[in-house]
């Protein structure tokens, strides 16, 4: 409105009645909205955004799985069983990263260890029926054997080490529920 000294309509200032600065303002929908210049706007969102630069990398550092998981430097590679559930063998493997992925069946190498009955024509394809395994946070791995289900051999690595039952802290063969399998006691290709 010309002569009303403060009022903002468009984009540029302009001298109102009396020799009064009058300032135009354009408006978009989100400032008319929110009762802000863009100008405001923009400077608040820079302000906002230097905040969320700054916190980025700690939020990174709590959530990272690895670091929750507490897997040691050099933890288990893998986990291998071989377990008998109601007469029927199975053969699993889960990769150890910062999490499980899970193999089945005559598929997977077991390298530098027992092949777990890898050639066993009656070997059944895909997970033991009730057959679980959970990461935990000191880096072990524990199996949780179904219904029925007896531990009839492992493979255990990490680094050169293949761990069999027994061998470098591991659990023996013959156990049914949950089995936990720690880090291996050594890296070497001795397992000593």
């Amino acid at each position: 409105m010309p002569g009303v000294p403060g009022r903002t309509l468009g984009g540029m200032s302009k001298v109102g009645h009396k020799g009064v600065a009058m300032e135009f303002r354009e408006r978009s929908a989100t400032d008319t909205s929110l009762g802000i210049s863009r100008h405001t706007l923009s400077r608040r969102g820079l302000v906002v955004g230097s905040v969320l630069l700054w916190t980025t990398p700690v939020v990174r550092t709590l959530s990272n799985p690895a670091s929750g998981a507490g897997t040691p430097v050099e933890g288990i590679s893998f986990v291998a069983i071989l377990v008998r559930c109601d007469g029927l063998s199975y053969r699993m493997k889960w990769d150890v990263n910062t999490t499980l992925s899970l193999t089945t069946g005559p598929t997977f190498n077991v390298p530098g260890g027992n092949d777990l009955q890898r050639s066993n024509p009656n070997l059944q394809l895909g997970p033991a029926p009730g057959t679980s395994a959970i990461l935990n946070a000191n880096g072990s791995v524990t199996v949780g054997l179904g219904p029925g289900c007896v531990l009839e051999g492992f493979i255990v690595k990490r680094g050169q080490c293949n761990a069999g039952p027994g061998q470098a802290g591991q659990p023996g063969i013959g156990q049914t529920g949950a089995v936990t399998f720690p880090v291996p006691t050594s890296n070497r290709a001795s397992c000593a």
